[in-house]
């Protein structure tokens, strides 16, 4: 790229990506998607509501809130003499091993708008993506 020549579509210098090094655009693009992430987020957050049972990806919860709610649930259990069966899942990886396309009919069902559900969709194709162009990057710009 030549220096002090007129911007692309980006509106950005071709002096800014040289600074940036040979990954620049891919950390560029990732921040872009992190904000357009967020503000789907925000929009489909005001569509449904988390139940008041999950602790997992909940801002301000914890594993910690999970446990002490568990310990609830014993002191309740024994105050009333009564017994309690628990069970622990540890579902590794499960985000990579649900179907999409059941995300997109659970996203249909709770009548999610089909513009945020494509969005999704985009985002969870770029997702798959970025690992490739990562992966692919220092095998390229390197050799």
């Amino acid at each position: 790229m030549k220096s002090n020549k007129a911007t692309g579509p980006d509106d950005i210098p071709a002096d800014v990506w040289k600074l940036l090094g040979d990954r620049g655009p891919i950390r560029l693009l990732c921040h872009a998607v992190k904000v357009f992430e967020r503000a789907l987020e925000a929009r489909l957050r005001k569509i449904g509501s988390v139940s008041l049972n999950q602790s997992g990806f909940v801002k301000d919860c914890s594993t910690i809130d999970a446990i002490h709610a568990i310990r609830i649930l014993l002191e309740k259990h024994r105050e009333k003499n009564r017994s309690v069966h628990l069970a622990f899942l540890d579902l590794e990886k499960a985000f990579d091993r649900v179907p999409h396309e059941l995300l997109w009919m659970s996203m249909r069902s709770h009548r999610v708008p089909e513009e945020y559900v494509r969005w999704t969709k985009l985002l969870y194709a770029l997702s798959a993506l970025y690992d490739v162009l990562l992966e692919q990057a220092g095998h390229f710009l390197y050799k």
